[in-house]
């Protein structure tokens, strides 16, 4: 999905991933794809512009990220 994005100027529609990679393997393609792209987004992968439309992260968005995605050296540890 990433070179896909890479391949349309860095911006991306949900039906254009669903007809690229959902319709070959999955009987209900849409809702794959869409679980797929929600943990894509979550983990900073793509970035939700609006719904249905993703785009790939730049510089700009890693330092617009929340304070607390990234650990730092001081905060608590579980062991």
């Amino acid at each position: 999905m990433l070179q896909l994005a890479q391949n349309m100027d860095g911006t991306v529609v949900s039906s254009t991933i669903v007809e690229a990679l959902g319709g070959q393997y999955y009987s209900n393609p849409e809702k794959h794809v869409g679980d797929i792209v929600s943990r894509m987004v979550k983990s900073g992968l793509l970035i939700r512009v609006k719904p249905g439309v993703f785009r790939l992260p730049t510089a700009d968005d890693t330092k617009k990220a929340k304070p607390g995605a990234v650990p730092t050296d001081d905060s608590p540890t579980l062991f």
